[in-house]
């Protein structure tokens, strides 16, 4: 599957359009974004990796489904962060993670809301 990478610009771009998020400096270049202060991914300074909130059993998919792009990553609860392959993946399904783990923090009203307002083609 050929992709163009995807920036952490674009991640973090889409990030900061979802109700309610914000981004901080952290470790060694990273950006960390998060939902009213929860963590729900980071992007790595130097470009190559996304780190995103998953529920752990979609997270076990992923990484069955492509493990050239899907990497298990840290894990509590029913929750597991995946590391993914920013040069192996395209700005929709970057997107898509994204999103997902911010509806996975964010109350259910207001996803109910951004949904409401953001119907999927």
């Amino acid at each position: 599957m050929a992709c163009m990478a995807v920036t952490p610009a674009e991640i973090l771009d889409f990030a900061a359009s979802l109700p309610e998020t914000s981004e901080r400096d952290y470790r060694g270049d990273s950006t960390i974004f998060t939902f009213r202060g929860r963590g729900i991914g980071l992007v790595t300074g130097d470009g190559r990796h996304l780190f995103v909130k998953a529920l752990l059993a979609e997270r076990d998919v992923m990484i069955e489904s492509d493990p050239e792009v899907y990497a298990e990553w840290w894990a509590a609860g029913r929750y597991g962060w995946v590391r993914v392959r920013l040069d192996r993946i395209d700005l929709a399904e970057a997107r898509e993670l994204v999103l997902e783990a911010w509806r996975l923090t964010a109350p259910k009203k207001l996803v109910r809301d951004y949904d409401a307002a953001h119907p999927v083609a």
